[in-house]
């Protein structure tokens, strides 16, 4: 090889090192995926953490005042959606033999009842509705949720560091739910006249929205999300308390932190 030729390649020579040394460095220093064993192990422990849950401390000192029905305020108020209530609604459980999932679906049912008979509804008159079954979910499953995610591509390529901030952001959304506590997914369906939140009844039954008996399922048409939106149910002996979580910790939050009640 001539001496110009040998220069010439010198420098190509040197990149094709220096990438080589630069790849092992990086491959060195790169985290490491984490297994679907690890990933489970820290969405535990960030669970474990009362801060990772929205109104821990309120929700874990809970009042006997809040599923008292004597201290309801009796003044009707306008509910401008059915999915996310304002005020609380509350049930006594005569009996003392409901279910959690008997009372929610109960307590739905006055909801429904209170915003028809009061001529409640905020740009709409519920006409007619039905109540399905809800479904419950205590803190354990709402847990099992995030460890479903676990070996999935949404999880698999963040570090450990990234992985307890997505848990951190995840729990945070829900409440954090003490012993006799749940979030609620409804299930009905209603007829109105009107519009619920921007929606006329008469698009919902030209879209085929509509069963047999002109009833729309209504947490379905809004794609309810109950991990950002959730209902809460209360128990406390044998007294329900169902209300949007966000209007009950704006009710009780100040109180927890040392204010009045809002």
């Amino acid at each position: 090889m001539q001496r110009r030729d040998y220069f010439l390649l010198l420098p190509a020579i040197l990149a094709v090192l220096l990438g080589v040394c630069l790849w092992v460095v990086w491959g060195q220093w790169e985290p490491r995926p984490l297994d679907k064993e690890a990933q489970a192990g820290i969405i535990r422990q960030v669970a474990e953490q009362p801060s990772s849950w929205r109104g821990w401390e309120l929700l874990h000192r809970p009042s006997p005042d809040w599923t008292d029905p004597r201290l309801a305020d009796q003044a009707v108020r306008p509910v401008a959606q059915p999915l996310s209530p304002p005020e609380p609604f509350f049930l006594v459980d005569g009996s003392r033999s409901l279910t959690p999932e008997a009372a929610a679906r109960e307590a739905i049912h006055g909801m429904l009842h209170y915003i028809r008979a009061n001529s409640a509804g905020e740009g709409y008159q519920l006409l007619d509705f039905k109540v399905g079954e809800p479904r419950l979910l205590n803190r354990e499953e709402i847990i099992q949720r995030a460890l479903a995610r676990c070996g999935t591509r949404e999880l698999n390529k963040r570090t450990e560091a990234q992985l307890r901030a997505w848990c951190r952001g995840f729990f945070h959304r829900y409440p954090g739910l003490g012993e006799d506590m749940w979030m609620v997914e409804p299930a009905f369906s209603v007829k109105w006249s009107g519009e619920i939140a921007s929606v006329p009844y008469e698009t919902c039954v030209r879209s085929g929205l509509a069963d047999g008996d002109g009833l729309v399922d209504l947490p379905h048409l809004f794609r309810y999300p109950a991990r950002s939106s959730p209902l809460l149910l209360i128990r406390q002996g044998h007294q329900y308390r169902l209300q949007h979580a966000e209007a009950f910790f704006a009710q009780y939050e100040a109180e927890a932190q040392g204010g009045q009640p809002a």
